[in-house]
């Protein structure tokens, strides 16, 4: 959500005016290619939130205390995907 903010949304519409596709499309590749992990690791520790919400939520034991109240897997008759 936060790269679709940077997205230079005028110079992709004059871009696309033009019929400049390349131009509109970079405006939306820069973005994308934007870091911003600095700026949500600031956000997140303005608000007292964890810094890494990945390691935050492995951490809380969330995903094994699922796992063990849905129980086992059902075996998928033919033997594995890979």
């Amino acid at each position: 959500f936060l790269k679709a903010l940077l997205v230079d949304r005028d110079g992709a519409a004059a871009a696309r005016q033009r019929g400049d596709v390349v131009m509109a499309e970079r405006a939306l590749r820069d973005a994308f290619a934007t870091d911003v992990r600095g700026f949500l690791e600031e956000y997140r520790n303005a608000r007292g939130l964890a810094p890494d919400p990945l390691v935050k939520f492995r951490e809380s034991g969330y995903e094994r205390r699922m796992a063990a109240e849905r129980g086992p897997r059902k075996a998928r008759p033919g033997g594995t995907y890979a």
